[in-house]
């Protein structure tokens, strides 16, 4: 397995809400063209990613960019970084759809798309925006069942599909990435046992929160099991941390 270690930026897509350990560049203001300013400086100075958070109230104020309208743009600003969403919410949009989408943004960005997702944590944003709030097991099980749609689609096609959540009827998802057999899928975390399942079964990559070695090695050691579990390798994943510099 490739043991490069890769560099990536979050982009300042909210203002620092005043909490020193708040996970974003430390922006007093939030200024939209900040975040294609320092994805193009990124590309300049040889980071190899750059990556959007996907809240819809967060940070200073609760003011955040879209983002995946941010992504869009970010690729047609830059030629050669890796375009990932760091966490991408199951909850705020349909599989199906979000499989359409990835699909387009790796077509338009010459495949650059890294694909993490997630089921969603922050309540408040749920209840806000209209979204009904589902306890953890709901929530990773509408993941899981989500990623087998988004695979499906990428993969093959037309496709139907009839599980406990999401139904699809010949659906077809064409372009399909440039990426094959399909972009990186990414998860992050190992709090939940639906969560490991999900990671050994689909994860192309895992990602840990800021975590000191030992909790760190911990996580690392849980994701490592639920890949023997189900007969994986788990030096075929790859691994990421984020963290503050």
């Amino acid at each position: 397995m490739d043991q490069r270690v890769l560099f990536g930026v979050c982009l300042p897509l909210f203002a620092n809400p005043g909490v020193f350990t708040f996970r974003t560049p430390c922006y007093e203001t939030l200024d939209p063209q900040d975040s294609l300013t320092v994805a193009r400086l990124a590309e300049d100075l040889g980071y190899d990613s750059v990556w959007v958070a996907d809240h819809l109230m967060l940070g200073r104020d609760g003011a955040i960019l879209e983002g995946w309208t941010t992504l869009a743009v970010v690729a047609g600003q830059t030629r050669r970084v890796r375009l990932g969403t760091i966490h991408l919410c199951n909850g705020f949009r349909s599989p199906a759809l979000v499989a359409k989408m990835a699909a387009t943004l790796d077509a338009l960005s010459g495949g650059r798309l890294i694909f993490f997702f997630d089921a969603g944590w922050r309540r408040e944003e749920f209840v806000a925006y209209g979204y009904s709030w589902e306890d953890d097991a709901v929530r990773l099980a509408r993941l899981l069942e989500a990623l087998e749609v988004v695979r499906r689609l990428w993969t093959g096609g037309p496709v139907s599909y009839a599980g406990q959540y999401y139904r699809l009827d010949q659906a077809v998802c064409r372009p399909q990435p440039v990426q094959r057999p399909h972009p990186p899928i990414w998860l992050g975390e190992a709090r939940h046992p639906l969560l490991l399942e999900a990671i050994a079964r689909y994860a192309d990559g895992w990602n840990s929160v800021p975590a000191s070695p030992r909790l760190y090695a911990e996580k690392l050691a849980a994701v490592r099991a639920a890949c023997a579990r189900l007969g994986r390798d788990p030096a075929t994943l790859e691994l990421s941390l984020e963290t503050q510099v």
